[in-house]
């Protein structure tokens, strides 16, 4: 029989199991994104049953089971994140983070990193005049973690550095020469931001941007795009 482990995450998600069971999706420091079954926890009578929302961080005793979703036998709030649940936007971009990585990350696949600039931007959210500066860094900067981004874009058949213009398009960048029908297209402007966004390596460069609504569905397209492999 597999012994119990411990780490530490954040929750993405709950899928209610059962009459009183959820299964919990957790982003976690030392296993990634995991799965664990949380018996009983949505009765009102479990000790877990205010614990088991999402954007809560918790640590968690678990054991692995035959299949990808393990069995959890104790959960302990480190940190409720309540004061982002006071401001409509604030909220808003630290779902956004969660959505992230609960739409890329495969099971099992460790990103400590990854994970350390989850709780530093978590932590931020409330501090920044617009949270979604950090939402749109975090996308970037997964895309890039993941070898799913290059900095700066690079076109694909001519091997340029793209810093003018880029056209993106079926998970590739390609300068105008060769850029293909239908593409993203990114103007100066756009790549200044994006590149400041994917790459800034203190928080205090992240205030200091204006972005568009142009180029916050710009970078929702793009992450997609990346995502999806065109």
């Amino acid at each position: 029989m597999m012994e119990y482990q411990k780490t530490e995450g954040i929750i993405l998600h709950l899928i209610p199991f059962g009459d009183s069971h959820q299964i919990v999706i957790l982003f976690t420091l030392h296993a990634g994104l995991m799965k664990v079954m949380c018996y009983g926890s949505r009765s009102s009578k479990s000790k877990w049953h205010g614990l088991c929302r999402a954007l809560t961080q918790v640590e968690i005793i678990y054991r692995e089971k035959n299949s990808e979703i393990y069995e959890c036998r104790d959960l302990t709030l480190i940190h409720s994140f309540d004061n982002l649940k006071q401001e409509y936007q604030q909220l808003e971009a630290a779902c956004d983070l969660l959505y992230c990585l609960n739409r890329s990350q495969l099971v099992g696949k460790t990103a400590p990193k990854l994970y350390a600039l989850l709780i530093y931007y978590l932590s931020k959210i409330s501090q920044i005049h617009e949270p979604w500066i950090l939402s749109l860094s975090f996308r970037l900067k997964l895309l890039r973690h993941d070898g799913l981004l290059d900095y700066p874009f690079i076109c694909q058949v001519c091997e340029e550095s793209l810093l003018l213009n880029a056209f993106y398009a079926q998970n590739e960048a390609f300068c105008a020469k060769h850029a293909c029908e239908n593409s993203l297209f990114f103007a100066e402007e756009d790549l200044h931001l994006i590149y400041a966004l994917t790459a800034c390596p203190h928080y205090s460069g992240l205030t200091k941007l204006h972005l568009s609504a142009e180029i916050k569905s710009k970078v929702f397209a793009l992450f997609e795009d990346c995502l999806s492999g065109g």
